[in-house]
């Protein structure tokens, strides 16, 4: 049975993945180093006596890289059947070719801030939810994924626009906060079908009249920038319900014409707290 009886053993499993805080504490240093060599014991023990199977899916959700690293392989079917996944980024901070097997997978948090992503990645048609922060110019390779209805970059550190997002026709839900855009990349202008867009937080002075393409576009949000002029085109798009420009220095006289172009379309301007 290796280290454990089956059901302490499970516990004990569980209570290593997940730093059960009664084992291991958090803040300290000792701790942690404590917790990391518990985590190798815990991945060699079921690489030479096998893995639970009450615990595969959770290992394939949350720990594909470490069942990969450890050579574990009778989690190999598991991990390819496997549709959602959150994964931790590993100390290079590049995801690994290996990514591109998961071809059954819709859904994928990477945790951490990538600085590589393979060629591999294109692999994964069948992604339609993907959360991930980069740094680095744009990864196009992204553009690929055809399948995509939801996209959240939020937090990366471009030294690039994407060139090509237009390309992902099924993109329903895209969030761009917080990654150091200096314009309204022109691109994402030719994501007819979006229906939000998230682009908080960047240096962006203008929304330009290419925004008339989004006649599927309900929410947009422009909080936190350096916005100065909005084009009025933007009141070609009928089906915008809500618009978010708070801490912007959009003069009174814009938006008075806001209002106006958007008679029907929530505006908040300022922030609105509850009493």
């Amino acid at each position: 049975m290796g280290l454990f009886k089956r059901k302490d053993r499970v516990e004990h499993i569980t209570a290593v993945l997940k730093q059960d805080e009664h084992l291991y504490d958090e803040y300290s240093a000792r701790s942690m180093k404590k917790w990391a060599r518990d985590f190798n014991k815990i991945f060699k023990d079921m690489k030479k006596n096998g893995t639970p199977e009450e615990l595969k899916g959770y290992l394939a959700y949350r720990h594909t890289l470490d069942c990969w690293k450890y050579d574990l392989k009778d989690m190999e079917e598991t991990i390819f059947n496997t549709k959602e996944m959150g994964m931790d980024l590993p100390d290079d901070r590049s995801l690994p070719p290996r990514i591109g097997e998961l071809t059954n997978l819709e859904s994928l948090n990477v945790l951490g801030r990538a600085l590589k992503i393979p060629d591999e990645f294109k692999n994964l048609q069948n992604l339609k939810t993907l959360l991930l922060a980069y740094e680095g110019d744009f990864p196009e390779i992204i553009c690929e994924l055809q399948q995509l209805e939801e996209l959240q970059m939020t937090s990366s550190q471009f030294k690039s626009n994407p060139l090509n997002i237009g390309n992902l026709i099924n993109l329903k839900y895209l969030q761009f906060n917080n990654v150091d855009f200096t314009e309204f990349p022109p691109s994402i202008t030719d994501l007819i079908y979006l229906n939000d867009l998230g682009l908080d937080g960047n240096d962006i002075v203008e929304i330009p009249p290419a925004i008339e393409k989004m006649k599927n576009l309900q929410r947009l949000s422009l909080n936190r920038n350096p916005l100065f002029k909005v084009a009025k085109e933007i009141s070609e798009i009928k089906t915008l319900k809500f618009l978010g420009l708070k801490q912007t220095p959009l003069s009174e006289e814009m938006k008075d014409q806001l209002k106006k172009w958007l008679p029907k379309t929530q505006i908040r301007f300022e922030f609105i707290y509850d009493d």
